[in-house]
């Protein structure tokens, strides 16, 4: 540890932490420690993150901005069409869901 300050040791431990959460049919995705219903949906596929309006964590309803924690089983209900909203990216912590996130923003303005 010689010549590295406790900050950075910290947020390597951070960034390491995982968490193992469950999908309806069992499967399990490891996200960051941190991840909320958003990230969850974003990693199971884009278009269920843009699509995702609220989930369910162990069977109780939730909004997307939820932290998950380590052995949740966790449903995403969705809407017809995308309700991207900007706060999204305050709620997402994963590099996928943010970038998803910022270029779906980012061609909504330029097809405005």
């Amino acid at each position: 540890m010689d010549g590295e300050s406790a900050f950075d040791t910290e947020s390597l431990r951070l960034a390491s932490a995982t968490i193992q959460v469950y999908t309806p049919q069992g499967d399990i995705q490891t996200l960051p420690e941190g991840s909320s219903v958003l990230d969850f949906a974003f990693e199971i596929h884009d278009s269920l993150g843009l699509h995702a309006r609220r989930g369910q964590i162990n069977g109780r309803t939730r909004q997307l901005k939820t932290r998950l924690l380590d052995g949740d089983q966790v449903v995403v209900e969705t809407s017809a069409k995308p309700e991207v909203l900007p706060k999204w990216l305050e709620w997402a912590v994963t590099p996928r869901a943010r970038n998803s996130i910022r270029r779906y923003l980012r061609n909504k303005v330029r097809s405005s």
